[in-house]
């Protein structure tokens, strides 16, 4: 399974995360740098916060958006493996200029070019999730569409959506990350891993690279 996948195990809720690299603090340091699992994310994102991150309660309308989120998440993922062949690309780079993650094979040739969102980051050391909507040095047009997000959690009172900045895991990381890619109607999600913890991604479309311009892209 690799870091665009998704599946299901057993938590007091429904959930699911990807395979990789799985006590708070007041200080929380996310960083957005060179990624150890064939991403490169050229900028860095460095946020402090001066409170205790919460813990947030589990209601009904989450529970019951998640049950949906899963069900489309999961489609999207195996179309994305069945249809495009993800799971043979070892590569990605994040082009932050045009908002794109290029893949590339084996030979780090781009075969497959998404546009994406960053949806947020969690940070395994001190175990939380932070929106990307809330740092201070995130490129607005890389998290513009997931204020939606946010303003969902607003309507139905759903804490997780609408809170910057809360204690969290990777299997949370990857339930934000459905959400988004569902109220969104996004082809697919992509996690990345950091020195500090993975970045979470929605892919809002998703094609295939002719290959006539491969060279063209992997020189981009």
């Amino acid at each position: 399974m690799s870091s665009w996948e998704t599946r299901s195990r057993s938590r007091s809720r429904r959930s699911y995360c990807g395979r990789g690299e799985d006590g708070t603090q007041d200080r929380r340091h996310l960083t957005e740098a060179r990624a150890c699992a064939g991403l490169v994310v050229p900028s860095v994102f460095i946020l402090t916060l001066a409170h205790v991150p919460l813990r947030l309660a589990i209601s009904p309308q989450y529970v019951e958006l998640l049950t949906a989120a899963h069900a489309y998440t999961t489609e999207r993922q195996d179309e994305l493996r069945s249809r495009h062949g993800l799971a043979s690309m070892p590569h990605a780079h994040l082009n932050e200029a045009t908002g794109q993650l290029i893949f590339s094979d084996v030979s780090q040739t781009p075969r497959v070019m998404a546009s994406v969102q960053v949806v947020g980051s969690v940070n395994t050391e001190d175990r939380t999730w932070l929106w990307s909507w809330a740092s201070p040095e995130a490129d607005p047009s890389l998290c513009k569409d997931i204020l939606e997000v946010r303003m969902l959690g607003e309507a139905r009172e759903i804490e997780q959506l609408k809170t910057a900045f809360w204690q969290g895991d990777a299997v949370d990381g990857w339930e934000m990350t459905s959400i988004t890619a569902y109220v969104l109607q996004a082809a697919g999600a992509y996690r990345a891993a950091t020195p500090t913890g993975f970045t979470y991604f929605v892919m809002t479309s998703i094609e295939s690279i002719p290959t006539g311009q491969a060279g063209e892209s992997r020189e981009t």
